[in-house]
């Protein structure tokens, strides 16, 4: 297998919006306005080579719908390990605010809210 990409790293999906989808979709940013709890809100996280945005750990399956990658590398970037459990378990995530904080994937909401106490992509 070739080697997809060096960076080993991804952000919060709900960060983009799409403004064209199919076979080439593209993503525009979103204002900090949208948050609502930046101190909770994850930002960027480790994940797999060839992962640009999830909505939730990298700890499953990839499907088109599950974040932004190419569509012809997920096989490939599927017989990787995922990114959410590097670190004894767990890895750093980055919040909105810019603090980084250790977590395992079950301490992560994957709601397209937040709740307000939870750590998680929710916006």
């Amino acid at each position: 297998m070739e080697v997809l990409l060096s960076c080993g790293y991804a952000y919060n999906a709900r960060f983009s919006s799409a403004i064209r989808a199919g076979t080439s979709a593209e993503y525009v940013g979103r204002n900090e306005a949208f948050l609502t709890y930046p101190s909770i809100t994850v930002c960027l996280f480790e994940a797999r080579p060839g992962i640009l945005a999830l909505y939730g750990p990298d700890t499953t399956r990839l499907t088109p719908s599950h974040g932004i990658m190419r569509t012809d590398l997920i096989k490939d970037i599927e017989l990787l390990s995922p990114g959410a459990y590097r670190h004894n378990g767990g890895v750093n995530y980055v919040m909105a605010d810019g603090h980084v904080k250790w977590l395992k994937p079950a301490q992560i909401q994957v709601r397209r809210d937040s709740d307000g106490v939870g750590i998680g992509f929710g916006l």
